[in-house]
């Protein structure tokens, strides 16, 4: 029974059926997705990368669908990191070793190193 203004939810299995096919943006996407993030994985365990789930994670925040978004996700990522590695520099510049470092280290959720 629909009511009025109710949508009526489509077969789910129509729904996969219909992105089986090559001409799919859903198929392709998700084929990308696959191979990026198996060969992420494997050339960081064959390189030995310490902690390298890191890339493959990043390459599912990363990539997107559309060219575009992808584009302007990896551009923020990088900026991010830049902006990061400038500020980080400039704290251990301002504040060295001293207790007011260790604590906006801490701050910002950075384990210490023994």
């Amino acid at each position: 029974m629909n009511l009025p203004g109710q949508t009526r939810l489509r077969d789910p299995l129509a729904v996969v059926r219909a992105n089986l096919t090559w001409a799919s943006p859903v198929l392709r996407h998700a084929i990308r997705l696959a191979v990026v993030v198996g060969g992420s994985d494997l050339l960081t365990s064959l390189a030995g990368v310490s902690r390298g789930y890191w890339v493959p994670l990043t390459a599912i925040v990363v990539l997107r669908p559309d060219f575009g978004a992808t584009f302007q996700r990896s551009v923020s990522r990088v900026l991010g990191t830049i902006l990061g590695l400038v500020l980080a520099t400039v704290l251990i510049i301002m504040f060295g070793k001293s207790a007011a470092a260790f604590f906006i280290v801490r701050a910002f959720g950075h384990p210490t190193s023994t």
